[in-house]
């Protein structure tokens, strides 16, 4: 467009505009009502919009969730017993709670894992002479690095020494020594940091002390002070060390090889048809009660098993109900505060999920130390050493 011509048409629309008459109040309300309409129509397409696309969003996020574990509980019914003689492998199980070690350690010696600490560390035994086992070692195979937690303070004196047990309890590791020392026999508590340093002596045992729990931050063992199970009593101690005690109202009960839950039978005729559970943490009790048809059981808060007749493994709840019995023979009993079932399923070692149903049973087995089982180990391909950490499992 020419600048002339431009100049005319602005100063004809200009003339128009000053020319024609005003609107009336009327029109110009219409021209307004017809304009918030057409906002809020778009406004609304828009709202309807956003909320199409945020409802697709959220579809294709659950779609891509992980299909969550169905958990039933500790329930006790013959249709979610597996065959037991028909299980897969622990690494095809739970591969997330599955180690895979070295067959030996760096300087070709051999070990066994007793517990799995955190941080690619793991606590293990056996990687000295006999004589000399005065505590456990951190393997760390990742950077091939074996820290002994025993310094020669601790042999100092020390004859004939044997690791019974060793335990990580937070951020340290506790073990339980026999030995002879000055002559004489001994069974003393140790307990040092997981990363190396300072060991500290906890307690020495009666000799009638094999074992001991891990309870929180705590350590528990049995002393007997008498004839009987009444002469028997749960004695406690902090695991970075400090005063001894006894575990209150604890007169009478034994490990439970269960956390903190300690547990007391009575006796009927020679058998055991009942009992006590106490928490030697929280001090809660609760009873228990042995179904007829079973026979000697270990029992947890939520359920027991033992044996049944003809010696097939037997489970029922804690009240004696829900008694159920394998085909095999065995015994299988709680773990991980009732939530797994371990044992002998013919003579096969088995770890039993009740409250998703999954189960392995366990071949080239490798044995395990005394107290509650922290981890389940089987030798592998080549030789390699697996480690099931059972507090890993989901």
């Amino acid at each position: 467009m020419t600048r002339p011509l431009e100049y005319a048409l602005t100063s004809t629309l200009a003339a128009a505009s000053t020319a024609a008459p005003a609107p009336d109040a009327g029109f110009l309300a219409g021209v307004r009502w017809r304009r918030r309409r057409r906002q809020r129509r778009t406004a609304i397409l828009t709202a309807c919009a956003v909320a199409v696309a945020v409802i697709a969003t959220v579809t294709v996020v659950e779609q891509l969730k992980p299909v969550p574990v169905q958990r039933f509980g500790h329930l006790l019914t013959p249709d979610r017993i597996p065959n037991f003689l028909d299980l897969a492998p622990p690494d095809r199980v739970w591969p997330d709670a599955v180690h895979r070690l070295p067959a030996t350690l760096p300087d070709g010696s051999d070990y066994s894992v007793v517990d799995v600490l955190g941080g690619g560390r793991f606590l293990v035994t056996g990687v000295q002479p006999i004589d000399e086992r005065s505590g456990p070692s951190v393997f760390q195979p990742a950077t091939g690095t074996v820290t002994a937690l025993a310094p020669p303070a601790v042999t100092e004196g020390l004859v004939e020494a044997q690791l019974l047990m060793a335990r990580g309890a937070g951020d340290r590791v506790v073990w339980l020594l026999d030995a002879r020392r000055s002559g004489g026999a001994a069974r003393e508590l140790w307990s040092a940091p997981v990363a190396g340093g300072a060991v500290t002596k906890l307690a020495t045992l009666g000799l009638g002390s094999g074992k001991f729990a891990v309870a929180g931050d705590a350590v528990l063992w049995e002393e007997d002070r008498g004839e009987g199970r009444d002469g028997v009593v749960i004695r406690r101690v902090f695991a970075a060390g400090g005063p001894v005690t006894d575990v209150p109202g604890s007169t009478g009960y034994r490990l439970a090889d269960l956390g903190p839950w300690l547990t007391s039978t009575s006796d009927t005729d020679g058998q055991e048809n009942g009992g006590d559970l106490l928490n030697a943490v929280t001090g809660e009790r609760m009873r228990w009660k042995a179904n007829a048809k079973i026979g000697t059981s270990v029992c947890g808060p939520t359920w027991c098993g033992g044996t049944g007749p003809n010696g097939v493994a037997a489970l029922q709840d804690r009240g004696g109900g829900g008694y159920v019995e394998l085909k095999d023979a065995g015994a299988l009993y709680p773990a991980a505060g009732g939530r797994l079932a371990v044992g002998l399923l013919a003579s096969q070692p088995v770890v039993w999920d009740r409250t998703t149903g999954r189960a392995t049973l366990i071949t080239n087995f490798v044995g395990q130390d005394r107290g509650e089982p922290a981890v389940r180990v089987w030798r592998g391909a080549n030789n390699s050493i697996m480690v099931l950490e059972l507090k890993a499992i989901t």
